[in-house]
């Protein structure tokens, strides 16, 4: 028996009974005994103490050595329905959260006075961000910046005339679950040419 418990498992049996960690040797020769004894056909096993005071087990009764009950019935478990798995998923696609954004910044209709083009943007989602959502902006159709985990951007260098922005929510995958309505303000940036004299 120890045999074959030699070539099932890749440790030295009676180096693991002589190792300093007995306990945890002992535990997993337990292990493999149990292990193959269930694989194999029922067989008697033995424990006993050995004249340094370790435990040993064995398929042979040697003197003094007590037999060890092993239940050798095959264990199985019973299949798990996961029908419910699917309907929570489903439930969770009806129960969609309805997400407000606004734009609070700048007002519809705003002229902003900027020789920079300097634009502030700021807004606000209703329900606010859960973690992984984002909120992206888009200038005259066009995404301007990376998404942001919140609602504030500045835009810089932007062209004198009229502007359009929407921001748009994100979910943790990039999808856009909802959007603002559209804002139209105007830029005006001073003239290099009037300034010639």
């Amino acid at each position: 028996m120890l045999l074959g418990l030699q070539s099932l498992y890749p440790f030295n049996v009676t180096d693991c009974l002589m190792h300093r960690n007995k306990s945890t040797h002992l535990l997993l020769l337990l292990l493999a005994i149990i292990t193959s004894v269930s694989m194999a056909a029922p067989q008697k096993v033995y424990v006993y103490k050995d004249k340094n005071g370790n435990t040993v087990f064995s398929d042979q009764p040697l003197p003094g050595a007590k037999e060890v009950k092993v239940n050798s019935k095959t264990l199985t478990m019973p299949s798990t329905d996961t029908a419910i798995l699917d309907q929570l998923q489903a439930t969770d696609e009806i129960k969609q959260i309805e997400y407000q954004l606004n734009i609070n910044q700048p007002e519809e209709q705003a002229t902003i006075r900027d020789n920079g083009g300097v634009v502030n943007v700021s807004g606000q989602v209703n329900p606010a961000l859960k973690f992984g959502q984002k909120v992206q902006l888009k200038l005259d159709g066009q995404i301007v910046q990376k998404p942001h985990s919140n609602v504030i951007f500045v835009l810089r260098d932007i062209n004198r005339g009229e502007h359009s922005i929407v921001l748009e929510l994100l979910n943790a995958k990039g999808k856009v679950i909802a959007s603002s309505k559209p804002r139209t303000f105007y830029v005006f940036r001073a003239s290099l040419l009037h300034n010639k004299g």
